[in-house]
């Protein structure tokens, strides 16, 4: 059993200064393929599997549907004041959208795979249309030897479809507030793109000299955390129903919300 390769959503299909002028930018969306360029006055144009086109934070976002219907939904605009310019990276993982998303309830893996430990759950998962989130607590030890000291970190996930995660991390004891964006696009069937973009908070003068290195350092733990579930991902089958144990979260909730984003469901 498999999941539809054809979701409706929006989707990353670029980073908006990926496009040059007058210059067709060819891919995959959702298993057909697609061109997007910049004309000489800046606007989009689109052919192929894409049915609208949105660029906003830094990325150009497709609205797909395999029937080809208008967008019914919008994914929110970040306002990017008081934050530093977005640290990009790209993976390539052999999933879908929605089992990647689906990590994001699935607490009984976060000992296991990341090594987080005292879990709470602070906002238990919402469902809202096309939306979705949810807030944890939760602690990891320091990377340092000898040092048994931990972290406290409060991170909330909100999702736009299964296309777009905007999280946020607090880190109390830093001070630290990082903005993620996670960014899952289905390519060919089985394979998806993962954009990560993650952002912190400007503070004060001292910590500003800091920035580069934390910022630095932010963005490879996430990377990291995502290296470890892609092992997960790309080994697993999904099962209809799942096997669920005591702890996993309300993995069947979030599956029945997922529906409504393919088009022989609906």
């Amino acid at each position: 059993m498999s999941l539809d390769p054809r979701p409706i959503g929006w989707f990353a299909v670029a980073r908006s200064d990926e496009l040059r002028r007058d210059t067709w930018h060819d891919g995959v969306l959702a298993a057909a393929p697609f061109r997007v360029r910049r004309r000489a006055d800046g606007t989009l144009e689109h052919q192929g599997a894409i049915v609208e086109l949105a660029e906003q934070n830094g990325f150009v976002m497709a609205w797909h549907h395999p029937r080809r219907q208008p967008s019914s939904w919008r994914v929110p605009v970040l306002d990017e004041h008081g934050w530093r310019p977005l640290r990009r990276v790209i993976m390539h993982a052999r999933t879908h959208p929605q089992e990647g998303y689906e990590n994001s309830i699935d607490v009984g893996h976060f000992p296991v795979i990341h090594g987080y430990t005292d879990i709470s759950v602070l906002a238990p998962m919402r469902l809202d249309r096309h939306e979705m989130d949810v807030s944890y607590e939760i602690a990891r030890r320091l990377p340092i030897p000898f040092v048994e000291r931990k972290l406290i970190a409060r991170f909330q996930v909100r999702l736009h479809g299964l296309g777009v995660a905007h999280n946020h991390i607090h880190v109390p004891a830093l001070g630290l507030h990082t903005r993620m964006f996670a960014l899952a696009t289905p390519t060919e069937p089985g394979r998806v793109d993962i954009r990560l973009a993650v952002s912190i908070a400007k503070q004060g003068a001292l910590a500003r000299m800091f920035a580069p290195l934390v910022h630095d350092g932010v963005l490879r733990g996430i990377v990291n955390d995502f290296r470890q579930d892609m092992a997960i991902w790309e080994h697993k089958r999904y099962v209809r129903p799942p096997l669920l144990v005591k702890g996993d979260g309300p993995i069947a909730s979030f599956r029945s919300w997922s529906q409504q984003f393919y088009a022989e469901a609906a």
